[in-house]
């Protein structure tokens, strides 16, 4: 009987249902497979193992669900990308570090290390170190004592100059020298880890926009690697409203109110306080200068409305009897998501001198209202606000200012903080102009992104003859980076009294208006879903993100609110801005948002909403996928794909999940797709965790119609992924996946941090497929350390003296008995030491007969080999696998954090094992007898596996029956063999059988990647 080959091109469709079993005439079934499981699919149709993940660090509380959140801080490569890590009520920092090209958790700056007592538990001597019990703490750079290297652990606070580690370091190498200790940063937050999966977050330039149902919207901000600020946000103008508004002939009988306009952002502020002329039809004001305004809007009463008169260049305005349109009128304050509603102000005590005070009521630094005083006797005796029913957060406070001090211009002093982050801080106060009038009581502030004196820092002026002369700086912990430093200003008030105390009262409402979610379109930010209006959108005005103030009549420029009128009430989860609309997912529909079809600007007339599918979306982010956007359907067990349709105007819906709906929802135990990142860099990967831990993958690229779902696991579960862009090590750049993955390790609950590696190797040693793993690598890296072998034999056995230059590698205790392998061009020889002379000589041992290259010769090109890895620990108890120099060493058992080698390696990659399963399809044939080859008997005899860069497979007919591939290679004995690439011709253990599916398996932590299969196929009755 002949043997007819056939062929499976691609597996471009991805793990296929088992409802699609019988469905050979779908152009996907030619395609697809059965299992794929840590085998991901190129948009080019192969499929590859996955890379493995690097170990991170452990989370600060492995008792609590984590979630990541990525934040890029400008764009690549002068910017920097950071995975913000939040636990319970804490946010923590990771990132790639380019200084140290390593990956880890952002820390404060290092504590030099003077002492190490080898006890149970150790104690640790760094002198004024800071740290209180509790605080998890890098430890690094340790002569003698390397075990510790690497390490993070939990301190117990001893003194001002020692703390405990918590481990039993007794039979651990003697401490010699050096060594820092470097607390991990951590900021707090007030998000429980129970909450984390509904936060939503929204990012423009370094400042994230984070909300949630249950806690008012904040600012994270990012000045530094290690200096972060989360703050509530404030819905006010960022532009003060002037002050001092005077009339030259005060009375009654006109009265006016100014507004600034921003020189930068063209915000403008919320009107001062009124001032009032004995003349109807004429009269000058003054006002304060407001600083970085250049113009001022004058709006004159009309009735009770005040509307425009005049826009000027200076703070000064004379009135020409000029009629007011009412059509123009101030900007009146709105606050739609406060904690509480501003119903007025109480008096708590009066204080004494003062003379005439104004207030204003400061939320975060910007100004809401104004409230005037009435005195007597130099106390306060009476408050009342200007207006009420704004919304405000808690730490709204009312600021009062008595004198007539004016025109000081202040400027910070910046010093570099010496952390290396391109970070300074205040180290004063430069007086540019002392200005005139202030009185002994004047006080000045920092003003930073509306935060007043944030960071702590508190500044005192010293008055002389009514100017400020010097200001004395009270450190405080804030840093800022070159361009955050633009940001901050330095403003100084006046006060001729003092001891008055002020407050507001707030209507608390019980946290029912926090916006859900957020993010920018058309010049605004846009929140929505509070739990009172779960339908309602708000946009901010034009330009100023955090200004919901409106005008009577309306204005374009003014915020906007939308209430969404469907049928049912769905509350709004997710905002996407696309183009020239915005995608409002809703928990039941899909709307879209747009100015509309006559205009091109987003306006409080020209704002649109209208329904475009009814499906609904779960709180997973949707993400954006070239013209596509990507949503997990509400219940969390489909995926759709919404894309616009020009010709009916209006988004369609696709089932990317229908193919592949075993992976999600049709098995007993529904799956729920918990979070999902896109890594569309280099392979167009969708990443997704799963409810139960398991990743799926999903290679998404529209435009060739491949849509492929994968599934991987690991020895745990993955609860959190998010990816950021990094450098790829070549030149270039990729979107790294990292994860949370919980883990039992030792019999513990571990959940660690984790970071899938790039799958481009530059060789074979540097092949990366363990989990949760670490690298040895024991290359020199740095050119002017070099070493030179002399010596009167070069035989092998003979002792030779190593001589090292540029540095002291032998001082350490340790140093006897290790191995150098010295290296020039294919020349290679190992040494062993046998006897140290001091830190720059050794005696060793030759393994072999050195190359005349390497005879009395420095060379820089050198590696210390090893024999064992440390830094185990959180793998302790775990069978893991091991790659030497790109050869597979025998799996060993972590014990004390160590695993011993069967050699020494110059290269040792080590972690959790995992297999990788490719199972096709039943066998379709075609033949002259049969439309098809289902059902009939078939035997398989050859199969040609073609391979790019693969190592180690196993081809058979199941999973039990399988043939290793055994590769045949030129390569030098003793050396790895490198990957191939072409086609292997195998005969496979086979029956006869009537499904004919080919089954191939990577058992080892090696490369795999597999272009198509054909197999030679015998058709019996």
């Amino acid at each position: 009987m002949t043997a007819i080959p056939t062929i499976q091109p691609s597996f471009a469709a991805g793990e296929l249902s088992p409802f699609l079993y019988g469905r050979v005439d779908l152009a996907k079934f030619k395609v697809g497979a059965r299992t794929l499981r840590n085998f991901f699919v190129h948009a080019h149709g192969g499929a590859s193992n996955r890379p493995g993940t690097r170990f991170v660090g452990e989370v600060d509380d492995s008792a609590k669900r984590h979630r990541l959140i990525p934040f890029q801080f400008r764009t690549l490569p002068t910017g920097q990308t950071y995975v913000l890590v939040f636990g319970d009520k804490t946010m923590q920092v990771a990132m790639w570090n380019p200084a140290t090209a390593s990956w880890g958790f952002v820390t404060e700056a290092g504590k030099a290390i003077q002492a190490v007592t080898q006890a149970n538990p150790g104690i640790v001597r760094a002198d004024g170190h800071g740290y209180a019990t509790g605080d998890r703490v890098a430890l690094s750079g340790l002569s003698g004592m390397v075990e510790l290297n690497g390490r993070t652990v939990t301190v117990t606070r001893i003194d001002d100059d020692r703390f405990s580690i918590g481990l039993d370091i007794t039979g651990f190498g003697a401490w010699v020298a050096n060594g820092q200790a470097a607390r991990l940063f951590r900021l707090a937050t007030p998000y429980a880890s129970a909450d984390l999966a509904l936060l939503k977050y929204v990012q423009s330039a370094d400042t994230m926009t984070l909300t949630h149902p249950n806690y008012a919207a904040r600012s994270l901000t990012r000045s530094g690697h290690a200096a972060w600020t989360l703050a509530p946000l404030t819905f006010a103008p960022s532009t003060p409203a002037p002050t001092g508004l005077g009339s030259t002939a005060p009375g009654s009988a006109a009265s006016l109110v100014v507004t600034a306009i921003n020189d930068s952002s063209g915000e403008e502020s919320l009107p001062s306080g009124p001032a009032g002329s004995s003349s109807g039809g004429g009269g000058a004001w003054n006002w304060n200068a407001v600083p970085g305004c250049s113009n001022y809007n004058a709006y004159k009463a009309k009735g009770s409305v005040y509307g425009f008169v005049a826009q000027v260049q200076s703070p000064t305005w004379t009135d020409a009897n000029i009629d007011p349109d009412i059509a123009n009128t101030p900007p009146g304050s709105r606050n739609p998501f406060g904690t509480g509603t501003f119903t007025g102000v109480t008096l708590g005590a009066g204080g004494s001198g003062y003379t005439s005070p104004t207030g204003r009521l400061m939320d975060n630094g910007k100004q809401v209202t104004t409230v005037s005083f009435g005195v007597s006797g130099g106390a306060i005796v009476s408050a009342t606000p200007a207006a009420t029913g704004q919304r405000v957060g808690a730490n709204a406070f009312i600021q009062i200012t008595d004198g007539a001090g004016s025109g000081a211009v202040l400027a910070p002093v910046w010093t570099d903080d010496g952390s290396g982050n391109g970070t300074s801080y205040i180290s004063g106060v430069t007086v540019v102009a002392g200005g005139s009038g202030y009185l002994a009581n004047a006080q000045v502030h920092s003003i930073y992104y509306g935060v007043t004196d944030y960071g702590g820092y508190v500044f005192t002026p010293t008055v002389v003859g009514g100017a400020i002369v010097s200001i004395a700086v009270t450190p405080g912990f804030g840093a800022w980076d070159a361009a955050s430093q633009a940001l901050l200003s330095m403003a100084a008030t006046d006060s001729a009294g003092a001891g008055a105390v002020v407050t507001p009262t707030l209507n608390v409402d019980g946290g029912t208006q926090n916006p859900s979610c957020s993010t920018y379109f058309l010049q605004r930010q846009v929140y929505a879903d509070t739990l009172a209006q779960p339908q309602t959108l708000w946009f901010t005005t034009v330009g100023a993100f955090g200004n919901m103030n409106v005008s009577t009549p309306t204005k374009d420029s003014d915020a906007i609110t939308r209430t969404l009128t469907g049928r049912q009430v769905n509350e709004i989860r997710h905002l996407v801005p696309v183009g020239t609309s915005m995608l409002i997912m809703t928990s039941g529909a899909e709307w879209r948002c747009w100015p509309g079809p006559s205009s091109n600007a987003l306006t409080p007339g020209a704002c649109f909403t209208l329904p475009q599918t009814a499906h609904g979306s779960s709180h997973v982010p949707p993400i954006q996928a070239g013209n596509d956007v990507l949503f997990v359907q509400e219940k969390g067990s489909r995926v759709r794909a919404l894309r616009f349709d020009a010709i009916q105007d209006q988004y369609q819906s696709f089932d990317m999940s229908v193919l592949s709906s075993h992976l999600l929802y049709d098995t007993p135990g529904t799956q729920q797709i918990v979070e999902w990142a896109f890594a569309a860099e280099p392979h167009q990967i969708v990443w997704g965790a799963r409810s139960d831990g398991v990743l799926l993958g999903l290679t998404y690229m529209r435009e060739h119609d491949v849509y492929a779902w994968h599934r991987h696991t690991t020895d745990g579960a993955v609860e959190s992924v998010a990816t950021v862009t990094e450098p790829d090590g070549h030149g270039g750049y990729e979107d790294a996946l990292w994860l949370i993955v919980k883990r039992t390790i030792n019999g513990q609950t571990r959940r660690t941090l984790e970071r899938m590696v790039s799958r481009t190797f530059p060789t074979i040693a540097d092949a990366w497929f363990v989990d949760c793993g670490l690298a040895y690598d024991g290359d020199n890296g740095d050119a002017p350390h070099t070493l030179t072998m002399s010596g009167a034999s070069y035989a092998s056995g003979a002792s030779v003296t190593l001589t090292a230059a540029g540095f002291a590698p032998f001082s350490d205790p340790a140093s006897l008995g290790r191995q150098y392998m010295l290296r020039a061009g294919e020349d290679s020889v190992t040494v062993r030491i046998a006897a140290v002379t001091d830190g720059l000589h050794v005696t060793a041992t030759l393994a072999a007969a050195t190359p005349p290259s390497l005879q009395n010769t420095a060379t820089a090109d050198w590696a210390l080999l090893a024999t064992a890895v440390d830094g185990l620990d959180h793998l302790e108890g775990k069978t893991v696998a091991i790659l030497g120099d790109g050869s597979v060493v025998p799996s060993q058992v972590v014990s004390g954090g160590r695993v011993a080698l069967d050699s020494s390696y110059r290269k040792v990659i080590v972690g959790l094992p995992y297999s990788a399963d490719l199972e096709t399809l039943n066998l379709e044939l075609p033949t002259q007898a049969s439309p098809t080859a289902q059902g009939q008997m078939k035997k398989i005899g050859q199969v040609v596996v073609r391979v790019k860069e693969a190592r180690g497979l196993s081809v058979g007919l199941d999973q039990g029956a399988q043939q290793e591939v055994k590769q045949r290679s030129a390569e030098t004995l003793g050396t790895a063999l490198q990957p191939f690439s072409g086609d292997w011709q195998l005969s496979v253990p086979s029956e006869w059988n009537r499904d004919g599916r080919i089954f191939v398996r990577q058992n080892y932590p090696l490369p795999a990647t597999i272009l198509d299969l054909i197999p030679e196929v015998s058709l019996g009755d």
